[in-house]
C-alpha cells in the first residue's frame, strides 16, 4: 500500500513539473505562433481522423511540450540568421570605408607637395624663357650650362617629386584634357592639331597640374 502511494506521488510530480515546463514556454511565445502552432496541429490530426462536418467548429488545440520547443527553436534560427546577415553587411560596410580611408590617405600624402611643385614650374618657366632668346643651334658655354641645367632640373623633379613636363605636343591632335587653346589659325589639317606650344604643361603623379598652352591648327 505504501509503495503504491509513492508511486502515485511520483506521478503527480512528473504531470506537475510538465505542466511548468509548458506554462514556461506559453509565456515565451506570442499569441500568433501559439495559433500558427494549433493550426498545424489541428490539420494533422484532421488529416488521420478524416473530415468531419465543416460546419462545426473545429476546437482549440493546446500545443504541446514538443511543439512550443520546435517553435521556439525555429524562431531562435530566424533570429540568428538575421543576426548573422547584419554581421556580415556590417563587415562588409567596415572594410569598404577602411579602404576608402587608406586609399585618401595616400592621396593625400602624395599630393601634398601640389603647391611646392607649381611654385617649382615657375623656376622653370624662367629658364625657357632665357633660352627661347638664343636660336636652337646656339652653343656656347652658358647655353650649354643654361640647357644642362633644365635637363637635371627637370630629371630631379620627374624622379623624386613626380612632376613630368608635357613634351612633344607639335603636331599632336588637340586635346581639351592637357592643352588650352590661346590662339588659333586655319591650315591643312584633318582634325584640331597643336601648331606651337606657348607655354608647357606639366602632370603631378599623373594628374594634370598645368594645362599646356597652344596654338592651335584647324581644318580649313
Amino acid at each position: 500500500m505504501k509503495k503504491q502511494s509513492t508511486h502515485d506521488n511520483e506521478k503527480v510530480e512528473v504531470k506537475v513539473k510538465a505542466a511548468a515546463q509548458e506554462e514556461q514556454m506559453e509565456e515565451k511565445l506570442s499569441p500568433e505562433e501559439v495559433a500558427d502552432m494549433s493550426d498545424e496541429r489541428r490539420t494533422k490530426e484532421g488529416s488521420v481522423e478524416g473530415t468531419g462536418d465543416s460546419a462545426e467548429a473545429t476546437p482549440e488545440v493546446e500545443l504541446t511540450a514538443e511543439e512550443r520547443l520546435a517553435l521556439l527553436q525555429k524562431r531562435a534560427d530566424e533570429k540568428i540568421a538575421e543576426l548573422q546577415d547584419n554581421l556580415l553587411r556590417t563587415q562588409a560596410e567596415f572594410e569598404n570605408r577602411r579602404k576608402r580611408l587608406m586609399r585618401e590617405k595616400e592621396e593625400a600624402v602624395q599630393f601634398a607637395n601640389a603647391s611646392f611643385a607649381e611654385d617649382l614650374i615657375g623656376l622653370i618657366d624662367n629658364i625657357e624663357r632665357a633660352l627661347s632668346l638664343v636660336s636652337a643651334d646656339e652653343s656656347n658655354d652658358f647655353v650649354d650650362g643654361m640647357r644642362l641645367v633644365e635637363k637635371d632640373f627637370l630629371g630631379v623633379l620627374s624622379r623624386k617629386w613626380g612632376l613630368e613636363r608635357m613634351d612633344g605636343l607639335v603636331g599632336q591632335p588637340f586635346d581639351p584634357e592637357k592643352h588650352e587653346a590661346c590662339l588659333q589659325e586655319a591650315g591643312d589639317v584633318e582634325t584640331e592639331t597643336v601648331a606651337m606650344v606657348l607655354q608647357s604643361g606639366y602632370t603631378f603623379r599623373g594628374r594634370i597640374l598645368r594645362h599646356a598652352k597652344v596654338k592651335v591648327t584647324v581644318p580649313q
